[in-house]
């Protein structure tokens, strides 16, 4: 599973809106501009680093060895 939930985590390297429709996205981006949301820089890094190539490669070369030894 990927996509936006695995990606975003909550306060952390994003935020979720309830109504994924303009005024939603402005009213989030409101927030933020107002410092009303505010994303430690530190965290935020770890995270991504959770989505780097080498992490993507590794995953997937486990399930690429998982699905050929009948594993999967």
């Amino acid at each position: 599973d990927s996509g936006p939930e695995e990606a975003v985590r909550e306060g952390v390297s994003g935020v979720f809106v309830e109504e994924p429709t303009r005024e939603g996205i402005r009213a989030a981006l409101l927030r933020f501009l107002r410092k009303e949301i505010v994303f430690e820089r530190s965290m935020a890094y770890r995270h991504a680093e959770n989505f780097s190539w080498t992490r993507f490669v590794d995953r997937l070369e486990s399930t690429i060895y998982s699905e050929i030894s009948g594993n999967g």
